[in-house]
């Protein structure tokens, strides 16, 4: 057996060896692309959770708030006088209604 017979297969594979590593390289282009996806899309889902925590506390705020408000005009309508516990509550609704926005 010859040099030239030994090489011959390796010479005529060459095309498709080629075309291999292109689609290697390719791949490898492709799995970075997707890693630095998934982590700007971790880093979005983050912040959406942070926000979704941030409105379920602005949420639990006003309801508080408006139940206080209700338990003043209960207290007027019946004529009762809104006890210290009521005020304590209409100034942190006060307080909650201006932090989000609202005219207290």
């Amino acid at each position: 057996m010859n040099v030239k017979e030994i090489f011959e297969p390796l010479y005529t594979c060459q095309p498709f060896l080629r075309q291999m590593m292109k689609t290697v390289a390719g791949i490898k282009a492709y799995k970075d692309l997707i890693q630095e996806a998934e982590e700007k899309v971790s880093h979005r889902i983050g912040e959406l959770e942070e926000c979704l925590a941030d409105t379920d506390k602005a949420i639990a705020d006003l309801v508080d708030a408006v139940k206080a408000k209700d338990a003043l005009l209960v207290c007027y309508r019946v004529g009762r006088q809104p006890s210290k516990k009521l005020f304590v509550q209409l100034d942190k609704a006060k307080a909650a209604i201006a932090k989000y926005g609202g005219a207290a």
